[in-house]
């Protein structure tokens, strides 16, 4: 029988552990959002979303991809990469994503990273709900 120190020490690598798949499911899914909300009119901009883990990804892709399939699986990729205490970036590179993201683009005119993010909460709450088998 392992004695009590032993114990807490492995609820607290369960716990550890739940939280970053939270906090993985958590940015899939806002990442997601911000993909799914972009304004389409090339695929240019969906397609240069990038996910990163530690710096900031400034690459950017002339292709364009209106699915966004190669935006979300840049994300995924960072996420597996991704450990606990790292900062992940979900990022856009093209030089008018500022002006996108401040109402240029009909598309989109109240951006999509700052309405996006009004949903972090709920995002945490599907993410808790997700990993708790919940979801």
């Amino acid at each position: 029988m392992s004695n009590i120190g032993e114990q807490i020490r492995r609820i607290a690598e369960r716990k550890k552990a739940m939280l970053g798949e939270v906090v993985k499911e958590a940015v899939r899914d806002l990442g997601n959002q911000m993909i799914d909300n972009s304004p389409v009119k090339s695929g240019k901009f969906k397609n240069n979303w990038k996910g990163s883990v530690g710096t900031l990804d400034t690459d950017t892709s002339a292709d364009a991809d209106p699915s966004g399939n190669a935006s979300k699986a840049s994300i995924e990729a960072a996420l597996e990469n991704w450990t606990p205490g790292e900062t992940i970036f979900v990022s856009n590179a093209l030089p008018y994503a500022q002006r996108i993201e401040h109402g240029w683009s009909g598309g989109a005119p109240y951006g999509v990273v700052g309405t996006t993010m009004v949903n972090a909460e709920q995002a945490m709450k599907r993410a808790v709900a997700k990993v708790n088998g919940n979801g």
